[in-house]
């Protein structure tokens, strides 16, 4: 089951259940903007019904930089369009699209062994801007693990349990800075908020 998103049924994204609750090296979120093209062999577009979206990672590459290390992923990602044509019939039809997907990550200079790479789509936003563009807007998470601890990154097996806390700890940059998370909240005494009544009266 998808979620709807500006009339259109969009399938693919991750669930919130499904997100990841443990950081095993680094979670980054991202977010880009692209316009998908419906080629001139399928008619136009009228009304989309919905877009069903994939990411599969196709290869990946460490570059060896003086301070960093950068991991390069390449993937493709797949839609699945069902539309109704913009004819008198507007009958449905169905386009099938492939779209490059690049980036980086930045690694610390000790990890050298990257034990696996995933992208989740985690929000999408579509509109149709005429009969064959379509505007997209893509909000990703990127779990990275590794084997290898490096100052100022957590790698604790349970740190991060609770999918409420793992939610908040999306950075913009790229380094996951350590958290200590305490087993139970401290409770302080606020003496300062106190008011004596029979004070107050007399």
């Amino acid at each position: 089951m998808g979620i709807i998103r500006n009339s259109m049924n969009i399938e693919g994204l991750i669930s919130e259940e499904d997100i990841p609750s443990q950081i095993r090296g680094q979670i980054i979120r991202y977010s880009e903007v692209e316009t998908l093209n419906i080629p001139n062999d399928k008619p136009e577009v009228q009304n989309i019904y919905e877009i069903a979206m994939n990411v599969e990672i196709k290869s990946k590459r460490m570059i060896h930089a003086p301070f960093k290390n950068m991991m390069i992923v390449d993937a493709i990602k797949e839609y699945k369009i069902i539309y109704t044509e913009n004819t008198k019939s507007c009958k449905a039809n169905i386009v099938e699209l492939k779209v490059p997907l690049n980036t980086f990550i930045e690694l610390p200079k000790e990890t050298d062994n990257v034990l696996d790479i995933k992208i989740y789509m985690l929000d999408a936003y579509f509109h149709v801007l005429d009969d064959r563009k379509i505007y997209g807007h893509f909000l990703y998470l990127v779990d990275v693990h590794y084997d290898q601890k490096s100052e100022g990154v957590v790698f604790e097996k349970d740190a991060y349990k609770d999918k409420h806390l793992a939610e908040k700890m999306f950075y913009t940059d790229t380094t996951i800075k350590e958290i200590s998370v305490s087993e139970e909240p401290i409770k302080r005494e606020r003496t300062d908020l106190l008011i004596d009544l029979d004070e107050e009266i007399l």
